[in-house]
């Protein structure tokens, strides 16, 4: 996977800022809804229905094909198959295009294909580029993010005539098949509950523009308007006029996730996002296009298909523990996903006291206990994760999670539509906060300009904590001025 960022600062300059370049081959975990149960004649639980499940190939974590995989965690597992590998090549290739919209970290981390276990840190795929931007948004609680994306899907790669090993074929000595018929909980934990299968060949491309605001009524005006006038647009130049537009208003960075292929150059600026989302067809067919992929040459490769072990045996184990497990699991990463966002949310009012009506202690408290409750989670996924029977019927906890929703939250001040950095001042100081430790800092604000159609601008405001603040524009270029003195021309050797 590839990666870059670049930040876009229209406050008193517009500057390019490469941010990062991180480079890995594949993509984090992308999950399809797990697979549905079906009662057992012995009315434990059954066995699972022998379907497929996809996630984007990540190398990293080891994947290989014949390699197990867990549904309940979404970790790579032990290789108890054995099979060969029938070649493909990859042909021409179309991509499908569009773009979405975000309005918080776990809407982004959703359509980046990142799993709720991941973006708490947790997992194989925890590690990925993806991953670890949408961790790092998780403190940026106010901003609004354009997703431009660009999938491409080739032919696949197939494992030929696979069967569960035995004893003899097994280096560990195992009997996978006896296992998998009589201690089911035991195959899990070595193999999970599914194999590597084929390898869906093709690539990926997201491109995200992160537009930055200062307050929750600044964040909403950009989703109303993003959304209004360009949520549902196809086409790149409506999308470039749009980042444009925004890179003019607001603080706009950028940053690019490869899949399958390595790009020639990478984004410094929105625009050449929309660029590269749309040459991506190109750029795969330059880079995949008539190459053999085999067991040697695992290249060009955008999903991982892995199938349940029911296709390999007529036996139908009880499945009815994993059931419970996944249940329980699948409840704890969400808590650990909220308990997560109060974290950010918490530490991000600690930063901007001026935007929030909460004192300061109140605030290093709401952090502390999401911190808390955060490690705990992450702990008992861990303990879940080693041994499946930790989650036999839920984690041991003491004390219990408890329901996110139960947990105190920073609270927002609202402004409504000021026109000016005075009236902003003035709507600040009514909503009743006075405290000195929320004071309003000089700065960037957005402010609603106009007579006939208000619209939003980004003002500095400077002298906010005087009874006249004034404003200012920022400079999108360099702030250069020309004068020609006719005397001087006259007089060229005169200073």
């Amino acid at each position: 996977m590839t990666i870059h960022e670049d930040r876009a600062r229209p406050a008193g300059l517009l500057t390019l800022i490469t941010a990062g370049l991180a480079l890995w081959l594949g993509a984090c975990s992308a999950p399809l809804p797990p697979p549905t149960e079906v009662p057992g004649e012995d009315g434990l639980g059954g066995g699972l229905q022998a379907t497929s499940l996809a996630v984007d190939w990540y190398s990293p974590s080891g994947m290989y094909p014949g390699k197990g995989y867990s549904s309940v965690t979404g970790e790579i597992q032990g290789t108890c198959i054995r099979a060969d590998l029938a070649p493909a090549t990859i042909g021409p290739a179309s991509a499908d295009y569009r773009i979405d919209v975000a309005s918080n970290s776990r809407e982004l981390a959703q359509k980046l294909g990142v799993s709720s276990e991941a973006s708490i840190g947790f997992g194989a795929f925890s590690a990925s580029a993806k991953a670890s931007y949408t961790r790092d948004q998780q403190a940026n609680s106010s901003a609004v993010y354009i997703i431009a994306r660009a999938d491409i899907q080739g032919p696949s790669v197939n494992l030929i005539n696979p069967r569960l090993m035995t004893a003899a074929e097994d280096p560990a000595g195992d009997d996978n098949a006896a296992a998998y018929r009589d201690d089911y909980l035991a195959f899990f934990s070595k193999c999970g509950d599914r194999y590597l299968d084929s390898a869906v060949t093709g690539a990926t491309y997201r491109g995200v523009v992160r537009v930055e605001t200062s307050s929750e009524s600044e964040k909403t005006a950009v989703l109303a308007e993003v959304r209004a006038r360009y949520g549902t647009a196809k086409g790149a130049s409506s999308v470039e006029r749009t980042v444009s537009e925004l890179s003019s208003r607001y603080n706009v960075s950028v940053v690019e996730f490869y899949d399958g292929v390595l790009p020639d150059s990478f984004a410094k600026d929105p625009e050449t996002l929309i660029a590269n989302a749309t040459e991506f067809p190109a750029l795969f067919q330059k880079k995949c296009s008539g190459q053999l992929i085999s067991s040697a040459q695992l290249s060009c490769l955008k999903v991982a298909v892995f199938q349940d072990y029911r296709k390999l045996t007529l036996t139908i184990p009880d499945t009815g523990a994993v059931t419970r497990a996944r249940q329980a699991f699948d409840q704890m990463a969400e808590y650990g996903l909220e308990y997560q966002a109060l974290l950010n949310d918490a530490m991000f009012a600690r930063d901007n006291p001026h935007l929030f009506k909460d004192t300061a202690a109140d605030l290093a408290a709401q952090a502390a206990e999401a911190g808390r409750r955060l490690t705990q989670a992450r702990n008992s996924l861990e303990a879940c994760s080693d041994n499946l029977r930790a989650c036999l019927p839920a984690p041991d906890l003491t004390p219990p999670l408890p329901d996110p929703v139960t947990l105190t939250r920073p609270s927002w001040i609202s402004v409504g539509q000021a026109t000016s950095c005075a009236d902003y001042r003035l709507k600040f100081r009514a909503s009743g906060t006075s405290r000195p430790d929320h004071e309003l800092p000089d700065g960037g604000y957005q402010l609603y300009v106009g007579t006939a159609a208000p619209h939003t601008a980004r003002l500095w405001c400077r002298g906010m904590n005087t009874a006249t603040p004034a404003e200012y524009l920022s400079l999108v270029g360099s702030n250069v001025s020309v004068y020609r003195d006719p005397h001087f021309l006259a007089r060229p050797s005169r200073c």
